[in-house]
């Protein structure tokens, strides 16, 4: 059952550029995962220096594969500098959803 994950990160501003080095990094290997469908880091236009990742997996075993690969765990051990406060994590399965043709 596919796994959507939203991850809130709001970043210090003195490490915003830190931050946007290290991203595309971690975005091109966790799109080269099996069982990742989809990676992908925003920035909110309402609140500078907060970013969304938007993160799609097959199921839950994929979602926790990629939380245990090297290129994540690095990344996560640089968060703690660059974060102004804990990230918000939300996730679902999607169930029984289907895509739409809009």
């Amino acid at each position: 059952m596919p796994i959507v994950m939203h991850a809130t990160m709001p970043v210090k501003p003195e490490m915003r550029e830190p931050f946007l080095n290290a991203i595309p990094k971690l975005v091109e290997a966790s799109n080269a995962e099996e069982g990742v469908q989809f990676y992908q880091c925003y920035e909110s236009l309402s609140e500078p220096n907060t970013f969304v990742m938007i993160e799609v997996y097959a199921d839950k075993a994929a979602m926790d594969a990629h939380l245990a690969s090297p290129h994540f765990q690095q990344a996560g051990k640089g968060l703690g500098m660059v974060l102004a406060g804990p990230p918000t994590l939300t996730y679902f399965e999607a169930g029984d959803a289907q895509n739409l043709k809009l």
